[in-house]
């Protein structure tokens, strides 16, 4: 009884990473049509097929992470691989910008999605994945406020006046948390409250603990 259940657990993380590589696969494909400068009839037409197809895909990896292995990556794929082919398609054929000014867009949710998957997982915040969600977010937001034009300054020239003090700036945080933390035992972060996809993996796309 044992090894049959051992075999069924088996199957079933072989099964997720088989479509975990196969969703990310067609992302890739409708990447290439995405980046594509034009797009025949015959062309959009399977990009369209292919970008359900990327759909399908998330949708099932997200229901088997709620539904069966409880595990971050695979919802996080899954909702990831949902959520860019739907703004594929409208960046493609309703939205009147490009990829060129909608890409920060992307990560803006994405940064979202990675929170979520830490909380679906944990049920409470971790550091190891409210910390790249939080860094994700601000930066796409700052890159976006230069692609649709908000800041009509050149984004090269913002970075060469304020990129050496941005960099002192984060510097001199980072000095001063380390000195708090000495005086502040609470502000250390235990491996407990880490929390990353390493928890699971080795690899985002590993499905053993």
């Amino acid at each position: 009884m044992y090894y049959i259940e051992y075999m069924k657990e088996g199957f079933s993380k072989t099964s997720l990473l088989i479509l975990s590589i196969l969703g990310l696969a067609v992302f890739g494909v409708n990447a290439f049509f995405l980046f594509s400068s034009s797009l025949e009839q015959k062309s959009a037409v399977l990009y369209i097929i292919f970008l359900i197809l990327q759909i399908a895909y998330g949708i099932i990896l997200a229901v088997l992470a709620v539904k069966k292995t409880k595990k971050a990556s695979p919802l996080f794929i899954g909702l990831s691989l949902i959520y860019i082919a739907i703004m594929d398609f409208f960046v493609s054929f309703i939205f009147s910008y490009t990829i060129t000014q909608w890409w920060p867009v992307y990560g803006l949710v994405l940064s979202f999605f990675l929170l979520a998957s830490g909380l679906f997982k944990y049920k409470k915040l971790k550091f190891g994945f409210a910390i790249p969600s939080f860094t994700i977010f601000a930066m796409c937001l700052w890159y976006t406020l230069f692609s649709f034009k908000i800041i009509k300054i050149p984004f090269m020239t913002v970075v060469w006046y304020l990129g050496i003090g941005f960099l002192c700036a984060v510097a001199a945080v980072l000095i001063l948390f380390f000195f708090l933390q000495q005086k502040h035992k609470e502000l250390v972060i235990s491996d407990e409250d880490t929390g990353v996809f390493e928890d699971e993996t080795s690899s985002v796309l590993k499905l053993d603990d």
